[in-house]
């Protein structure tokens, strides 16, 4: 009996945490974090507690309430076993991960070493980068973490004598990292720090169940789609997946070989399974319309404000620089993740100035590791913000509103531009960054170009006429899923990643396909013969 529990991403967008259960065999889709769950709770300066392990997950309904999957030190706290006794235990093979977004890979961290993580080789060296240059985080520990220890008050802490452990990773779509791309996967960015390295290994099945793999466009590179048989059939999962970037193609040949499995069941994500309108801006309307914008610059600074880790949009902005005449200036971590990707394919940039891309050195009192020895290495490409002030019509730089706190160093000349392309807001919290955004860019006289605007008489936010398409959604609109699930006939079509509304949106549009249209209820488990 094939059985599916939706514990993350049943009737909200992103958080996917999918246990797929065939006989004995066990495994993930993805294992995010519920972001819509998590932002009732926290925010930026309220977090989970470390101290106590998984307490706070479960108490908050964070992390499927399961024991045998979850890092041993992250069960040490008393409160874990006194108030979620008797918690079901769930053996899995490992987590087959569709990209490196953290609403679908998150909370690996949280998972038992041991767990193998399925994906392709650039999603988990992105992984690694995001973690590497990020902060300290139980809810960033994706490719390796240091096992807490508990203190005699029954608290856990970090035990500097440990050392990092590597998760094992079964890559997909690609050959095995060798040379600097092995180099890259083995290595801590703090050097003291010794790492209990896991070769990867390819993917060649899961629990003895033959597994497909078919690369996939969206917003982030690496993206992936995945398919099992089971005893019932092929079960397939979408991952996040649109058809209007650059690898289009991969798409429309993922559609074409999941229509001749003729999958049992298709879970699907459905981010934008809205009643109309369905307007869909290309990448390469987006390129088009912010050339056009930036073309009739004269003098002033340009700032380019998009999706971080979105490759293709910096290359869009990057072959717009040289088109402008102007280099692209890109921040520390990009150039980490781009360096890291490099080792894979060799065609995407570095910090050059001969290849018209900078990397922004802002004085700092002590750089960590990894930004110290990356401006050791591209020290011929460094531009600090003086510079940056003294030739501003030279320059495009990569920065968003958590980097505007530099204006003031910069010193922009009036009528510099700011252009967002980036998603729209989600709640009021994002409008809340506009405001506080659109204020900066005023205080310093800049013209903002993509930037909602609030409407004083109604209230609403809108992107100004003429302004519009400088972003393209990472995620296909209701018209394509529907195509896509009328091609491949899947005899029950699950819908993940979507609001509540995309049920009856799918249901009505797949009306008399025979189709069944299922919305899962968190938690729960269904069965399919």
């Amino acid at each position: 009996m094939l059985r599916i529990t939706v514990y993350g991403g049943a009737g909200q967008i992103g958080g996917n945490q999918v246990l797929v259960e065939d006989g004995s065999v066990r495994w993930f889709f993805d294992f995010g974090i519920p972001f819509h769950q998590w932002s009732k709770f926290y925010e930026e300066y309220l977090q989970p507690r470390r101290t106590y392990g998984l307490l706070d997950f479960l108490a908050l309904g964070l992390v499927p309430p399961v024991q045998g999957i979850y890092r041993p030190d992250l069960e040490q706290h008393p409160l874990v076993a006194r108030d979620f006794p008797g918690r079901p235990t769930v053996e899995v093979e490992g987590v087959l991960l569709t990209h490196a977004h953290l609403d679908h890979s998150g909370y690996i961290s949280l998972l038992r070493r041991d767990i193998p993580v399925y994906t392709t080789p650039t999603t988990a060296f992105m992984a690694k980068a995001i973690q590497d240059t990020g902060q300290s985080d139980i809810e960033r520990e994706v490719v390796y973490f240091t096992p807490l220890r508990q203190n005699p008050e029954g608290l856990l802490e970090g035990d500097r004598e440990s050392h990092a452990l590597q998760r094992p990773f079964r890559f997909a779509l690609g050959p095995l990292p060798a040379g600097d791309a092995l180099a890259f996967w083995h290595k801590l960015p703090l050097a003291k720090k010794p790492l209990e390295v896991a070769p990867p290994q390819a993917a060649q099945g899961i629990g003895g169940r033959p597994l497909r793999c078919w690369p996939v466009d969206h917003s982030i590179p690496g993206a992936c789609a995945w398919a099992v048989e089971t005893s019932a059939g092929w079960v397939a999962f979408t991952g996040d997946l649109r058809w209007h970037g650059a690898a289009a193609h991969y798409t429309r040949r993922f559609i074409e070989d999941l229509a001749s499995l003729r999958p049992r069941v298709l879970l699907c994500e459905g981010t934008r399974a809205t009643p109309g309108p369905h307007l869909v801006h290309t990448e390469e309307d987006v390129a088009q319309r912010a050339l056009e914008h930036l073309r009739s610059v004269r003098g002033g600074l340009v700032f380019a404000d998009f999706g971080p880790r979105n490759i293709e949009r910096l290359l869009i902005f990057w072959r717009i620089a040289r088109e402008v005449g102007r280099s692209l200036v890109i921040l520390p971590q990009d150039a980490y993740l781009l360096e890291a990707l490099h080792t894979l394919d060799a065609s995407l940039p570095l910090p050059d100035p001969g290849r018209g891309v900078r990397l922004y050195a802002d004085p700092k009192v002590a750089p960590r590791t990894w930004e110290r020895e990356l401006r050791r290495r591209y020290a011929s490409a460094l531009v600090s913000p003086e510079e940056v002030h003294q030739e501003q019509e030279a320059f495009i730089l990569c920065f968003s509103l958590l980097d505007v706190n530099d204006l003031p160093t910069l010193r922009p000349r009036p009528g510099s531009v700011y252009l967002y392309s980036s998603h729209e807001a989600f709640d009021e919290a994002g409008y809340l960054d506009f405001e506080r955004l659109l204020n900066w860019l005023g205080h310093f006289q800049m013209r903002p170009v993509g930037v909602p605007r609030r409407d004083p008489a109604t209230g609403r936010w809108a992107i100004p006429p003429g302004e519009e398409g400088l972003h393209a959604s990472g995620h296909a609109p209701g018209p394509h899923l529907i195509e896509m699930v009328r091609q491949a006939r899947p005899r029950t079509l699950l819908l993940v990643h979507a609001e509540p509304g995309a049920y009856a949106y799918f249901t009505e549009h797949l009306s008399g396909t025979g189709i069944e249209v299922r919305m899962p209820v968190p938690g729960e488990t269904l069965e399919f013969a």
